[in-house]
């Protein structure tokens, strides 16, 4: 029987004493404690907080604001890719391997397998792909602030 060990170490006290401090400050930050003491986040779960509250769905509007101004200064195009694809789509190269929550087609006579998308970049390529370009128009910058639903084990807040 195996099983994983994982461990540290330091060369000096002084370094272990400095990588102990930068964790408790990490701890201090965290994300999921703060949106609920801000008001920011509720969780239902106790696993994933969400901008679901006023005050979240203010900061997470602000947010996007302020990408959307970075992304018109650096040239960046904003688009929008839909949630839900076929699986051929999102098993291109290596986005096969990463789990996903898929769902088979309701519709009549629908045999493809669907899914949620777990990334962008299918998206963004076929929107590329969609007609001939000219070397004039690259480099193509595209960002989206689409939802992304990936099956990844969740890690629960230790704070």
């Amino acid at each position: 029987m195996l099983q994983r060990i994982y461990g540290i170490a330091f060369a000096r006290r002084e370094e272990l004493e400095e990588h102990l401090a930068k964790l408790e400050a990490a701890r201090a930050r965290d994300h999921r404690r703060l949106g609920a003491e801000l008001d920011c986040s509720s969780s239902t779960s106790g696993r994933r907080a969400h901008p679901s509250t006023a005050k979240g769905l203010r900061l997470y509007n602000a947010l996007v604001e302020y990408m959307r101004g970075l992304y018109r200064r650096y040239g960046y195009q904003e688009v929008m890719c839909p949630r839900c694809s076929r699986r051929a789509l999102q098993d291109l190269g290596s986005l096969g391997q990463l789990p996903g929550r898929h769902v088979r087609g309701t519709g009549e006579g629908e045999a493809e397998v669907h899914g949620l998308k777990p990334m962008n970049c299918p998206g963004h390529c076929l929107m590329f792909r969609s007609r001939k370009r000219s070397y004039r128009e690259l480099p193509c910058a595209s960002r989206s602030f689409s939802r992304l639903h990936r099956n990844e084990r969740s890690e629960r807040c230790t704070a």
